[in-house]
């Protein structure tokens, strides 16, 4: 992803929703970084986790151009009660 293409307000945004997760106590575990022309280095994919107990949640949100999207998993729950494989 080249940050150079994403709106502004998509780039804050982004910012926001990922800092305001970790502030409520989920990890961040990104390794998906990518660099804009002005040299402001941010993620572009960011995996999020938290547990509760033994049930270990991930939260991925990904940037684009003009959106964002997240998705939600629970990698430890029975094959049968998983949100996504």
């Amino acid at each position: 992803m080249d940050l150079n293409t994403v709106l502004p307000e998509i780039r804050s945004g982004y910012s926001e929703i990922v800092q305001s997760m970790v502030a409520r106590g989920w990890t961040d575990e990104t390794g998906v970084r990518g660099e804009s022309e002005d040299g402001v280095t941010g993620p572009v994919i960011t995996t999020l986790t938290k547990a509760n107990d033994n049930v270990r949640v991930r939260l991925r949100i990904d940037m684009y151009t003009d959106w964002i999207v997240a998705s939600l998993t629970f990698p430890d729950a029975p094959r049968g009660c998983r949100v996504a494989d």
